[in-house]
Formats: C-alpha cells, sequence, structure tokens
C-alpha cells in the first residue's frame, strides 16, 4: 500500500493515468520548471509539482492526485489489497505497535511445522505431513474443543528453564479450563430448568437451539500447543520427559527451519548472562524438582508464547527471557480479554 511521505525520491515511476490528455506513467523527475513539454509521440507532457503526492485510501483503491502546471487535477487509481486484507493488516500493525519491529507477525502464520508423535514413547515425525501455523492453531481449537489457544515455542526441551515454563503453562490453562468447566456446567443447570419451564411451549425446540447456540459461544476453554527447534534424532530421551512429565502431553510441532523462533526477532542469550545465572538457576531446578539436561540442541536462541484467537489471529506475545519465570498473570490477562470479546 502506498503511503504519503514529505520526503521524495528524485525520480518516481508512477502508474498510468486513466485521463486522455495526460500520459503518466513515465518517469519523472521533480522540478521548479512547471512548464508544459512534448515527447517524442507528439504526446502532451505535464510536469509534477516538487510537493509531495497526496494519498487517499478506499475500500478497494488508493486514489493518487496530482496537480499539473496550470491547476488540472490527475487521479491515479492504484490498487489495494481487499477490506478483508487491510482488516487484518491494521490488526497486525497494532501488534507490532505494542511489541516492537522485531516481531513479525505475519510472517509467523506461514511457518510450516511438523507433528512429532511422543505418544508411544518414541520420538516420531512424519516429514510428509507438514501444515503452516495458522492451520495447526485452527485444528488444535476443532480438536481440543476450545476458543484460545496458547503457542509454546520451546528453546529446549532438556532445558530447566524451559521445563519450568512448561509447567507454570500447563497449570494455567488447566485452572483457566477449570473454572470456564464450572461456569459452563452453573449455565447448564440453570439452562435446563429454564428448558423444562418451557418444553410445554410450541417453541421449545427453537429455544432448545438458541440455548445451544449460547453455550457454544460461551465455551472459552484454551487450547495448549508446543513448537520446538528439535524433534527425532537430536535428543529424544529429553523431549520425551518433557512430553510425559512437564508438557503433560499436549501436542507438539517441529519448526525444522527455526522459522517461529526467527520471527519473534531470533534474541540470543548472551554467554554472560547464561554463565552469570547459573548459581540461580540451579538453585530453582532443585527447588522445583526439575531435571535440567544442559547440552542437546541449540541453548541460545528464545523463544515465547503466543496467544490466538478463535479467528487464528495473533492477539498476544509473552518474550521468553532466560532468568526469569513466565509472567503467567499477564498471560492469564490477555486470554480473558480475548475470552469476553468473544462471548459478545
Amino acid at each position: 500500500m502506498l503511503q504519503a511521505s514529505s520526503r521524495q525520491h528524485s525520480r518516481r515511476r508512477y502508474p498510468k493515468c486513466d485521463t486522455a490528455s495526460c500520459t503518466i506513467g513515465h518517469d519523472v523527475t521533480e522540478s521548479s520548471d512547471h512548464s508544459s513539454s512534448i515527447d517524442s509521440n507528439g504526446i502532451q507532457q505535464h510536469p509534477i509539482r516538487k510537493t509531495a503526492p497526496t494519498i487517499a485510501r478506499s475500500s478497494g483503491a488508493a486514489d493518487h492526485k496530482q496537480t499539473t502546471a496550470d491547476g488540472t487535477p490527475h487521479t491515479l487509481v492504484v490498487p489495494v489489497a481487499n477490506a478483508k486484507t487491510a482488516t487484518v493488516s491494521a490488526g497486525q500493525r497494532k501488534i507490532v505497535d505494542k511489541y516492537g519491529k522485531r516481531l513479525q507477525a505475519e510472517r509467523l502464520y506461514e511457518v510450516p511445522l511438523t507433528p512429532v508423535d511422543c505418544r508411544f514413547g518414541v520420538v516420531r515425525e512424519d516429514e510428509g505431513i507438514q501444515d503452516s501455523l495458522r492451520s495447526v492453531v485452527k485444528e488444535e481449537r476443532k480438536t481440543q474443543g476450545s476458543n484460545v489457544t496458547v503457542v509454546f515455542c520451546v528453546r529446549r526441551p532438556g532445558c530447566g528453564s524451559c521445563r519450568d515454563h512448561a509447567q507454570q503453562l500447563v497449570e494455567m490453562i488447566e485452572d483457566v479450563n477449570k473454572v470456564e468447566r464450572d461456569g459452563l456446567i452453573a449455565q447448564g443447570k440453570q439452562n435446563g430448568l429454564g428448558m423444562l419451564a418451557s418444553s410445554s411451549s410450541s417453541s421449545s425446540h427453537s429455544n432448545r437451539s438458541e440455548q445451544r447456540q449460547t453455550m457454544s459461544r460461551q465455551n472459552q476453554k484454551v487450547a495448549l500447543v508446543g513448537v520446538t527447534k528439535h524433534g527425532e534424532g537430536v535428543d529424544d530421551k529429553a523431549m520425551l520427559y518433557f512430553y510425559q512429565t512437564y508438557f503433560q502431553r499436549y501436542l507438539i510441532h517441529r519448526d525444522g527451519q527455526w522459522e517461529t523462533f526467527q520471527a519473534l526477532g531470533g534474541r540470543k542469550i548472551s554467554l554472560y548472562r547464561l554463565l552469570r545465572l547459573v548459581p540461580r538457576m540451579e538453585k530453582r531446578y532443585k527447588n522445583n524438582n526439575i531435571e535440567n539436561i544442559k547440552f542437546g540442541g541449540d541453548i541460545w536462541t528464545q523463544g515465547g508464547v503466543l496467544v490466538f484467537d478463535r479467528q487464528g489471529e495473533l492477539r498476544h506475545v509473552h518474550y521468553e527471557e532466560y532468568g526469569n519465570r513466565l509472567d503467567t498473570a499477564s498471560i492469564r490477562t490477555a486470554i480473558q480479554k480475548v475470552q469476553k470479546e468473544q462471548r459478545r
């Protein structure tokens, strides 16, 4: 999409004008000379004033208005993204504005992921199966019967800090889902009494249909998915233990090219920070009964936590900061905000 700017390069290529008396589609050199000229084809050329072009937006096009020497306005129609794309882009701009340019939100959606099957005590991957992150988020929403999806980008399954973060996430999400479940049960009982009272009326079928739709909208269960840089063959024992003990058997996918982590900014742990925090981290692992495996895969590129709504749009990002526990309070607040909006 074109953007208005007060600074213009000395030469520009503008789209061809649809006005019969003007052929703007040539290279234009901005000049203070406002006189008209005739090109080799005998067609009159209108020079451009040395001012920034004005850009106007509409639902399907951007109107580029420029003024010729004789004051005649010319409108250049430049196609832009459709309304739906523009809305998504606006939403993603808010994400980028909030979390900085290091986040590449649009890139995240198309990252190819391979499912990692750890269900039978063996780490297995099917390289022939790959889905984009957006597709995985939507599929898991259906599979787990949820309307909010949390994606945990795991720096390294053997890392004690990542295992600690996994435990935090699982505990928080299961607590959120318990509150949801209890609320739905209470609401179901109340609706059941209402259905009994209205069962004798001729509109009871429509009432039940409306109540089921309301219950579906009220169900704001949260799904959890893991994304890791490493899969089969890197450290299978560490992966299995992470999956079974810390991540409580939630589904894991492998990002073989680490694109998820790069889209999050490709942030690295410094060697100084890693060494400086060793005593504190070892104490934390001991207090929380967490096994830390020091080697096996990349230890430097940090991950984070992503929150998606039921449309599969990114709504919240929490960056991993090595040495700190997850701020589950802020993640929970973000989840509850999405839940509240989706209940309307």
